[in-house]
């Protein structure tokens, strides 16, 4: 499955999605970065979920990282800033 971030911070991110994750559940992500040859891997747990039935948010997760190495955190905080640099 491919889902979408832009919404990264050192203990978290964001990630548009319709797939119904809940609360509490430990899920595994592999983000695809530039810059770095393979995906960061990440262990993550989703703390709250957002789902508007308007349609005028997106729907997504709020992810808790809870195993990312140091290196592949700030290669993904530096590749999101670059990206709402550009607009």
């Amino acid at each position: 499955m491919i889902d979408y971030t832009a919404n990264v911070s050192r203990g978290g991110m964001f990630i548009k999605t319709k797939s119904p994750y809940e609360p509490g559940m430990q899920i595994g992500l592999a983000l695809q970065v530039p810059g770095l040859e393979s995906p960061v891997r990440i262990v993550g747990r989703v703390v709250h979920r957002k789902f508007d039935a308007s349609g005028s948010e997106d729907p997504g997760v709020g992810v808790e990282f809870i195993d990312i190495d140091e290196r592949s955190r700030e290669m993904l905080i530096a590749h999101v800033k670059q990206l709402k640099e550009r607009g």
